[in-house]
């Protein structure tokens, strides 16, 4: 069975955790493929039976004419691509995780009020998470760029001691 739990927020914004020995350690997502490649390889050389959880990312309505926003959106699912390219070539086994599943397990998805504008909700939630990781990862020096991978991390482990049956019918990567 699986030892260490590596969870990762993908994107510039985001962090990659490792769980391990009841003990979590969390950094800031490295920039570029060649350092994210390295950080990556060098975690499965410290680790034993690795399984990874990834939060998926997935194309939102950016509308038609909003430029701006669709061509953030295709660089962000270039970068996921190259980082589960990254993934699969290391051979790790992993699970991809809408982060509707991960916030609605853990109890953190919340609708947002029409009077609040999605610049704030969003800040508004990124704090929520991070007083979530503190919460549970007392010791860490919790930020906004790693607290969703920390909040993986809790739901990677209430995943993999109470619903293994959801995490072996999605994790990917394990023909040998």
């Amino acid at each position: 069975m699986y030892k260490t739990i590596i969870t990762i927020d993908p994107g510039t914004g985001g962090g990659i955790s490792v769980y391990h020995n009841g003990k979590a350690e969390v950094v800031n997502m490295p920039e570029g493929v060649k350092a994210i490649n390295r950080c990556l390889k060098s975690l499965d050389e410290r680790f034993d039976n690795i399984i990874l959880f990834i939060e998926k990312v997935q194309s939102f309505g950016a509308g038609d004419n909003d430029r701006g926003k669709s061509f953030a959106i295709g660089k962000m699912l270039k970068n996921y691509a190259e980082l589960i390219t990254i993934i699969q070539l290391i051979g790790f086994h992993y699970v991809e995780v809408p982060p509707i599943t991960w916030q609605t397990t853990l109890k953190l998805k919340e609708k947002r009020p029409k009077e609040i504008e999605y610049s704030k909700w969003k800040t508004m939630r990124k704090r929520a998470y991070k007083e979530y990781a503190l919460l549970h990862f007392p010791y860490i020096k919790v930020t906004l760029k790693t607290s969703d991978a920390l909040c993986l991390i809790k739901f990677a482990i209430e995943k993999m001691q109470h619903d293994i049956k959801w995490v072996t019918d999605r994790i990917q990567n394990t023909e040998d």
